[in-house]
């Protein structure tokens, strides 16, 4: 089964494609084995990795013809739930998908956007900007903002106001905030106090933002990109090009 960016209609011209293989009666690690020895045989991959020893084990692999890149995982069906809830939240917010589409991009050019290298996923991403909408509708004037309004004020939230120390986000119930002390999620030291803490709405006793230990990068750029769009004297044509490389839209 695909699941992933690719799935929601929410990924990039280089986005990777995300695989699932279920099968319950074999274990992750015995399918891993078996199928990088039938992906070596096949001659088809550019490059081949089994990851076996992370939090979600998975094989990352590259077709040789294509250059497209996949992650194929086992057994771990909360992406597919992932992927009806973005669905759903993309009809709820109209204003959801292209935010996701030029935060991703702009994420993508900064190399903060792989999970696996501390930086904000897909998934996590879709859960920021929709705690960001949730706030905005509740106020009730999002009839009167268009997408760049909400790319300045997202910008400003986290990159700005949001404070990581203590705060988590909730998006169930149409959204809410709540301290991180009340659910024992509060650092340490101060690395850990300032992550970022984003409650899966799929298992609340989860914090999806955890392994996102890049986030002071993030929000270092959030707030450059605040910065240079509303104190912008370049007069450039696209405000856009001042924070993405056009390079990454000739796909679309």
């Amino acid at each position: 089964m695909v699941f992933g960016s690719c799935a929601t209609g929410l990924n990039l011209p280089a986005s990777d494609i995300d695989l699932l293989v279920y099968n319950p009666e074999v274990k992750e690690v015995t399918m891993i084995n078996k199928l990088c020895h039938q992906l070596h045989r096949s001659g088809f991959c550019k490059s081949l990795e089994p990851l076996k020893h992370t939090k979600v084990p998975l094989i990352k692999l590259q077709d040789k013809e294509t250059n497209i890149q996949l992650d194929i995982s086992f057994n771990r069906t909360n992406g597919i739930y992932c992927v009806k809830l973005v669905k759903f939240l993309q009809k709820k917010y109209p204003e959801l998908r292209p935010m996701i589409l030029i935060l991703k991009s702009f994420l993508k050019s900064r190399q903060l956007n792989e999970t696996y290298h501390g930086g904000v996923g897909s998934f996590l991403l879709t859960m920021l900007v929709t705690s960001y909408l949730q706030r905005e509708y509740k106020q009730g004037d999002t009839d009167n903002k268009d997408l760049g309004t909400h790319l300045i004020q997202f910008f400003h939230l986290y990159g700005q106001v949001f404070n990581y120390d203590h705060i988590g986000i909730s998006i169930r119930k149409e959204g809410s905030y709540f301290t991180k002390e009340k659910r024992g999620w509060e650092g340490r030291d101060e690395r850990s106090r300032s992550r970022l803490c984003v409650e899966n709405p799929q298992d609340p006793e989860v914090d999806i933002g955890k392994p996102a230990y890049h986030i002071k990068k993030v929000q270092r750029a959030f707030q450059h990109a605040y910065d240079t769009l509303v104190f912008n004297n370049s007069g450039s044509v696209s405000l856009l090009k001042l924070i993405i490389d056009p390079e990454m839209f000739h796909n679309f």
